[in-house]
């Protein structure tokens, strides 16, 4: 089972799924779901940073929100079900800035983890650079996840 690194728009995503129809964040709660219940989420105390923020500015709070966040809390400090990074090195590359903590949490992460990102401009500018294939991690968007998933 890889190793999942959620970039904060997918948590975001999930975050809206229960109030919203659409596709994206239903599939971005697919995806947290699914790393939750079955693989190792990778967090840094930067991502956690970004989730906080998120789940602070949500929209949303139904059930579904509040059970994702109670699950999430639980996770986060579970050692069979996560995994804490600590001084991750940046990943020099052509990229924003911006991205560094999940580039730099996917690259330090066990081998064929899988960096989820709805951001094309990201997976694309890693892609041009080989920045996947040098660190040993995948980048896939959101509804590319959901099929991985599938297949495990």
């Amino acid at each position: 089972m890889p190793a999942w690194i959620l970039d904060e728009n997918v948590f975001k995503r999930s975050l809206e799924a229960a109030c919203t129809t659409t596709a994206e964040n239903v599939d971005a709660a697919k995806v947290m779901e699914f790393v939750q219940l079955h693989g190792k989420w990778v967090f840094t105390d930067a991502i956690r940073i970004k989730y906080w923020v998120h789940w602070k500015g949500r929209s949303c709070n139904g059930s579904l929100t509040l059970r994702l966040l109670k699950s999430f809390q639980e996770l986060m400090w579970d050692a069979d079900r996560s995994i804490l990074l600590e001084d991750v090195p940046v990943v020099a590359g052509d990229y924003h800035d911006d991205d560094e903590f999940v580039v730099s949490a996917a690259a330090a992460a066990p081998a064929d983890a899988v960096l989820v990102t709805d951001d094309s401009r990201l997976r694309d500018a890693l892609v041009a650079e080989g920045i996947p294939d040098q660190k040993g991690f995948r980048v896939v968007g959101i509804a590319q996840a959901v099929a991985i998933q599938a297949e495990l």
